[in-house]
């Protein structure tokens, strides 16, 4: 046997076992570094924050299925969502959004035919599989 195959079995039983012990734990969402984003002033979302009394709210998406809008350990918005639910929004999000939106997102698929495919397989992946947990914290400018 040679020396790449061997470390190529290693890695893929290490993988293995450790993928293991993590579903036996209970699989719980990974947490990613917290991401902030200022809001401009003038936009509707910058009136929701300002009206908060620690002026920031935290988006949180958790990739097993759940959706938060905190604001200083306050649960504004809780929702549930399932990969085929949060494909519908997003599409129709796509349709509503101002501009052009649709027309941008219709020509993008034109050029990578291969993109709704791709996104449906990777949320699927992330809310079966390996749950990840993304904080985005919205600050007024």
């Amino acid at each position: 046997m040679s020396r790449a195959l061997r470390v190529i079995l290693i890695t893929v039983g290490v993988i293995i076992l450790l993928y293991g012990i993590y579903y036996l734990v209970g699989r719980p969402a990974i947490p990613l570094p917290a991401v902030r984003y200022t809001v401009p002033a003038g936009q509707p979302l910058h009136n929701f924050i300002t009206a908060t009394e620690s002026n920031q709210v935290n988006v949180v998406l958790n990739t097993k299925g759940k959706l938060e809008l905190l604001s200083q350990d306050d649960s504004l918005v809780t929702l549930d969502y399932t990969p085929e639910t949060l494909a519908n929004t997003v599409d129709l999000a796509l349709r509503l959004a101002p501009g052009q939106a649709m027309a941008s997102y219709q020509k993008f698929v034109d050029k990578f035919p291969v993109y709704p495919w791709l996104a449906n397989y990777v949320n699927h992946f992330f809310y079966r599989f390996l749950p990840f947990r993304v904080s985005v914290i919205l600050t007024p400018q």
